[in-house]
């Protein structure tokens, strides 16, 4: 094999190696993300929160094992 050949070759197993670190990266994202028991949910408050909780978090909560708590907050202030 020349060296033009074999430098070829290289350089093509670093880019795929490479390439293949970057598409596994955002896995110990997700992983750790999965793993989470709470998660926190911005809501503009009131009675709305109230049928959310009964029609979708609730429901969720019960699916996924995972807890919903509503944040009340608001652009108000802004």
């Amino acid at each position: 094999m020349s060296q033009r050949k074999a430098l070829s070759v290289r350089r093509r197993r670093a880019v795929l190696a490479g390439g293949a670190a970057a598409l596994a990266l955002p896995q110990l994202w997700v992983g750790r993300a999965a793993a989470a028991e709470r998660l926190m949910v911005r809501t503009p408050g009131g009675s709305y929160d109230e049928k959310r909780q009964k029609t979708v978090y609730e429901p969720f909560q019960k699916e996924t094992g995972i807890e919903v708590v509503p944040v009340a907050s608001s652009a108000g202030k802004l």
